[in-house]
């Protein structure tokens, strides 16, 4: 019993984690891959390694509060409350 308990818990775990990764790579085909014509591998890779690092220090997201996932990142690193993650004021998690 106690396993299929803690099967349960992973696939809702994982069913959520789905989701954000789902949304990450609509987000990364819509405002790259699509607007590039990528002739090599090499290029891709070059072109998401370049997109990855405007995702992560540059572009503003909405559900961080309009702020980017590295500054949330650090912010987070230098907290010494006992959140262990960042909650936007807009999104209270009971």
């Amino acid at each position: 019993l106690a396993a299929r308990i803690s099967q349960v818990k992973l696939s809702c775990f994982f069913s959520l984690y789905h989701i954000f990764v789902e949304r990450l790579w609509r987000t990364v085909k819509y405002e790259h891959v699509y607007l590039h014509e990528f002739q090599t591998v090499a290029e891709v890779k070059a072109g998401l390694d370049t997109y990855f690092r405007f995702y992560n220090h540059e572009r503003l997201h909405q559900s961080l509060d309009y702020h980017t996932p590295a500054q949330v990142y650090w912010a987070g690193l230098n907290q010494s409350d006992e959140t262990p993650f960042y909650q936007p004021a807009s999104i209270l998690i009971l």
